[in-house]
């Protein structure tokens, strides 16, 4: 090796883009634990150095959390939340964790005074997550798309009105995450 170099080379000592050792973490180590990899390092010549670099354990583990909600369906048609109208979103929820979240489900509920007949009241099937994705739940089925919720915004509401919606996650694991996002009324 030429003096500042360095090179990758595997178990066969065949230089390549892969691995050169292969170790396998308990389950039961806790994340940002550092594990100390010790180097002994000899040339032809019979010069050794030795050496220490530490592989740090990383998280993967699933977060949940609300990323933005669409206006896919309303009466007049124009996709915007207005007093006095049946809207339609589509809302999307996003793993922001690295590890998978399996069998996704959430229940959607508002005490807001100024919304009527929020569905489903039942829980809704999301899926699986891999870490980074986001999507919608399918609660139904209405004007030739689906959607996530629905309700109807009393005729009372004014423009700006914030309407609270908030959402209770589970996972297959019975991990469980709150949220809550605000719908404002145009």
């Amino acid at each position: 090796m030429a003096a500042g170099s360095s090179k990758s080379v595997d178990d066969e000592g065949y230089s390549y883009a892969g691995y050169t050792i292969q170790f396998t973490v308990s389950n039961t180590t806790p994340a940002g634990t550092q594990i100390p990899i010790n180097i002994s390092i000899v040339d032809e010549s019979g010069n050794t150095w030795t050496d220490t670099f530490y592989a740090v354990v990383g998280s993967e583990t699933a977060e949940m959390a609300y990323d933005k909600y669409t206006v896919v369906a309303d009466y007049d048609g124009d996709k915007k939340v207005e007093k006095g109208e049946q809207v339609y979103l589509q809302v999307f929820l996003k793993n922001i964790g690295s590890g998978a979240a399996n069998s996704v489900k959430a229940t959607f509920s508002s005490s807001s005074s100024y919304i009527s007949g929020l569905s489903p009241t039942a829980q809704i099937d999301y899926g699986n997550f891999t870490g980074g994705q986001s999507k919608y739940g399918q609660g139904g089925y209405d004007f030739s798309v689906y959607y996530t919720i629905m309700f109807t915004v009393s005729s009372s509401a004014t423009a700006g009105t914030q309407i609270p919606i908030n959402i209770s996650i589970v996972d297959g694991s019975s991990n469980t995450w709150s949220e809550s996002f605000n719908v404002k009324v145009e």
